[in-house]
């Protein structure tokens, strides 16, 4: 009979894509490491690296390292596995690093601003950052949020007694945070009238509808309101809230 040879052969692929393996932060402070997960039958990697950035070593390899300049601020890094059949298709990671510091901080009321004159809160905002996913605010004493802690908008609300101090706010994402800008917040406290003026002796309001005018001295800034509270036995007919008010009186038994 025939004798039965038995031949092997080695047959060949093109890899499939690599999958890169690494932080997403590029930190200017270190070198950065890179590496692909193990694939068979590969001759060499051809890594492609973002603007900003420095191949130090390891092209050729499975293993790099990255050197992130300080003028990076995002991209993809991309590598091919090659071999005798052809080129995978690329492995990429995007890569991102702390945000820009925020431009200035800007308030939506004038400052300063009237205590009085709050209306729920005094709105701060910075202009959006790129990259950031949250904002970090800082308050002075007597400053408080009330809403939007994390978001490039807050409200905040002063209490009764606070004259001025210094707010900041700082952007940060995953890979750490911007430094911090800063703004000096003051108040104009709430100021009494200095003086109210109107009839003394209201013999001749008694019992009558007469109104016996009164004005008080004029507080200067924006948002002045007049509280006026009748005594026992008068009425408020008119002026609440300027500095001009109108009663009548009774007679009280």
């Amino acid at each position: 009979g025939g004798t039965l040879v038995t031949k092997s052969i080695t047959l060949s692929a093109k890899p499939f894509a690599p999958t890169i393996i690494g932080s997403i932060c590029g930190k200017t402070t270190i070198n950065n490491t890179y590496t692909v997960d193990t694939i068979t039958g590969v001759d060499s990697y051809s890594w492609t690296i973002p603007y900003g950035t420095s191949l130090l070593s390891g092209q050729g390899n499975d293993t790099m390292t990255l050197k992130f300049s300080s003028v990076y601020t995002n991209g993809q890094l991309s590598v091919v596995a090659s071999n005798s059949c052809g080129d995978s298709d690329p492995g990429t990671l995007n890569l991102i690093r702390y945000p820009n510091r925020p431009s200035s901080i800007i308030s939506m009321t004038p400052l300063p601003f009237c205590l009085g004159n709050q209306n729920g809160g005094i709105k701060f905002r910075v202009d959006s950052v790129s990259m950031a996913s949250y904002y970090i605010w800082g308050m002075p004493n007597g400053g408080t949020i009330v809403n939007g802690a994390s978001n490039d908008t807050v409200t905040v609300l002063f209490s009764s007694n606070f004259q001025s101090g210094t707010m900041s706010v700082m952007a940060a994402n995953q890979c750490g945070s911007s430094p911090m800008v800063y703004l000096t917040v003051s108040s104009t406290p709430a100021t009494a009238s200095s003086s109210v003026t109107g009839p003394t002796n209201v013999c001749t309001y008694l019992g009558n509808s007469t109104v016996a005018t009164y004005t008080a001295a004029t507080v200067t800034g924006t948002g002045v309101t007049y509280t006026w509270t009748a005594p026992l036995g008068a009425t408020l007919v008119s002026g609440q809230g300027t500095n001009v008010a109108g009663f009548t009186f009774s007679v009280v038994s």
